[in-house]
């Protein structure tokens, strides 16, 4: 799975960490951009740009509140955006939605949540069959 990472340093985590965690699953980091300043907006645009350009798989934003990321992404017609905090929902929002972006809140959830989330959703598969009616629904066919 090749993703594009966007990092928002006000989040609780260390840039770094968020790397090591995402090189130790099968994932691919083809493009990541740390956010330094207060300009949401251009940000995430741009992390939506390279996601397209570089036809990557998924994007994954790490905020601390997780809220406006979401609510940016989530008008995108290109992209299913999950906002969550736990491992179970990563892995449900894969296996029903087949989400490509996961949004995460850095402060609503601890270091090692914060791991098995990422993991859960690098990793899960999507199990299309019944779902793929609701899919139909979210990109204005059906």
């Amino acid at each position: 799975m090749k993703i594009v990472l966007g990092f928002i340093e006000e989040c609780s985590f260390d840039y770094s960490h968020v790397i090591n965690i995402i090189e130790n699953t099968a994932a691919e980091i083809v493009y990541s951009v740390k956010n330094t300043e207060k300009e949401m907006v251009s940000f995430l645009k741009l992390c939506h740009e390279k996601y397209r350009e570089l036809k990557a798989d998924g994007i994954v934003i790490v905020d601390r509140q997780g809220i406006f990321p979401f609510m940016y992404l989530a008008k995108l017609s290109d992209v299913i955006v999950a906002e969550i905090s736990d491992e179970h929902s990563a892995y449900m929002t894969k296996l029903h939605n087949n989400a490509n972006v996961l949004v995460i809140a850095s402060q609503s959830c601890g270091a090692g949540v914060f791991k098995m989330t990422l993991e859960t959703f690098l990793s899960a598969q999507y199990e299309s069959g019944r779902h793929e009616v609701r899919l139909d629904m979210l990109k204005g066919g059906k």
